[in-house]
């Protein structure tokens, strides 16, 4: 019986030592992987970490990160960055069986566990409130990382729902109502996949009412050897609405759905956009439901990501430049990376642009394609024009193209009347001139063929090759499609 009680004493006393020695090897792998976020946080552009302290301990540790962002433009000279830190939290594996903040409790064996919170320094408080006026306790932001034996791990951010009203004159007050995202990783970083949510947002001001409802997110997106980030990643809006304080404007989109995906294939990337709306209201006239889908193929995957490390560059050694300034700098910068961009021949194409209203619909679609067959050429403009072949269509409903016409020339009597050219118009008057003005507009554009109308509808059909544009079948000069 001795026997085993000391064979059981002995296991109790094994274990114990295999899980404190486990627990101070993972202590210190949790302090590697933390020093591994700072390096991948270091890529970031116009955000500058920096280790400020670490201390470990046996179950947990503690560290500070300090966090500086330098927007390019956005400060005035002399006036020093955003700067706040992150006060992390560091549970120590195998076994951090604690409950989280959020109430998350870990469902298998960990690396670490890192509780992240964010702390305002005094300076950044005090240009707060030089800002915005005095601001009442902020909500606790807090970012939960699991980090799993393998190194991959997942996060869920949580900004819990507040109100808030800000500005010293003009305030505004800001009703959030609270948002969670959810993050899984691989060990190198280089696989992200998860989703956000967020119920809505609202703002009150002089101006009137900006709300969002029913926010909704997902992504899937890798690193390719180009180091290029592509995937999928989609957007759902249930409701934006904006209403105006006493003059009557209203404003709304139901149903905004968005989606992007890129690929790579073989050194070229592929790339594709989708938006649909449900319904869009302005003011009391409903527009909808409608959309539209672009893609670009064969983009150059190395001239891809040279665009991406020029705009790093040149905003990471001009921060404080003013933002027109950095712009000018890219696009010359750009103008050099042009020609290898276009040499796999890209293409891009709206292939469907639709919008149903009450007085008919519109649809087309339009396309272009670059000959990169002498990609060396391309760095002369004219050379450039001759490279590019395009085509482009539409249909429109006579009495959808009447209405925007009829408002155009709305506008242009409105502006020659209140110039004093003529005696005042009325309302009335008004609206009889531009109808006129409209049916002689479109008279004049069906004759000269740069409109054609059969069925209740208007259409186009555009093409542009070697300098040269066709419309409807017939070629014309540039002085031609002007009005």
């Amino acid at each position: 019986m001795r026997k085993v009680i000391f064979v059981v004493l002995g296991l109790f006393f094994l274990i114990a030592v295999l899980l404190g020695a486990g627990t101070f090897w993972l202590g210190l792998e949790a302090k590697q992987q933390y020093n591994n976020i700072l390096q991948q946080a270091s890529t970031f552009q116009n955000v500058y970490v920096s280790n400020e302290s670490y201390s470990r301990g046996f179950l947990r540790s503690q560290a500070r990160t300090g966090v500086e962002i330098r927007t390019p433009g956005a400060c005035k000279p002399g006036e020093e960055p955003l700067r706040f830190t992150l006060v992390h939290d560091i549970r120590h594996g195998p076994l951090p069986l604690w409950e989280s903040l959020i109430g998350e409790k870990p469902r298998k064996p960990a690396l670490a566990i890192i509780e992240t919170q964010i702390e305002l320094s005094p300076e950044t408080q005090s240009r707060l409130k030089k800002a915005f006026g005095e601001i009442s306790e902020t909500p606790t932001i807090i970012n939960h990382t699991t980090f799993f034996l393998g190194g991959n791990g997942e996060s869920q951010l949580v900004i819990p729902a507040f109100q808030q009203t800000i500005g010293k004159v003009d305030k505004v007050t800001v009703d959030w109502k609270g948002l969670t995202s959810n993050v899984a990783f691989d060990a190198d970083f280089k696989t992200f996949t998860g989703s956000l949510s967020a119920s809505g947002l609202e703002t009150f001001g002089k101006d009137g009412k900006l709300g969002m409802e029913g926010i909704e997110s997902a992504f899937n997106v890798h690193e390719v050897p180009s180091g290029l980030f592509l995937g999928d990643v989609s957007l759902d809006v249930s409701l934006v609405e904006f209403s105006g304080n006493g003059n009557g404007q209203r404003f709304s989109i139901n149903d905004l759905q968005m989606k992007t995906s890129s690929q790579a294939s073989n050194d070229t990337i592929n790339y594709s956009m989708a938006m649909r709306i449900e319904q869009t209201m302005a003011d009391d006239t409903a527009y909808g439901p409608g959309g539209y889908e672009l893609q670009l193929r064969k983009l150059d995957a190395a001239s891809l990501a040279k665009l991406q490390r020029v705009a790093q560059e040149v905003q990471t050694q001009f921060p404080q430049q003013p933002a027109d300034q950095i712009t000018q700098m890219m696009i010359a910068k750009y103008a050099q990376i042009l020609p290898d961009l276009l040499k796999k021949s890209p293409e891009i194409e709206i292939t469907q642009l639709s919008l149903n209203t009450n007085d008919g619909a519109f649809t087309g679609k339009a396309k272009i394609v670059f000959d990169g067959t002498n990609a060396a050429t391309l760095n002369n403009p004219l050379l450039l024009l001759n490279a590019v072949t395009a085509h482009a269509e539409f249909t429109i409903a006579d009495r959808l193209l009447q209405r925007i016409l009829e408002s155009i020339s709305k506008k242009e009597i409105i502006a020659a009347n209140n110039q004093g050219k003529g005696a005042v118009l009325s309302e009335e008057e008004i609206s009889a001139l531009a109808a006129v003005k409209t049916a002689k507009r479109l008279e004049t554009l069906v004759e000269k063929n740069s409109l054609v109308h059969e069925h209740g509808n208007y259409k186009a059909s555009a093409d542009y090759r070697q300098g040269q544009v066709i419309l409807n079948g017939r070629p014309v000069t540039l002085q031609e499609l002007v009005l």
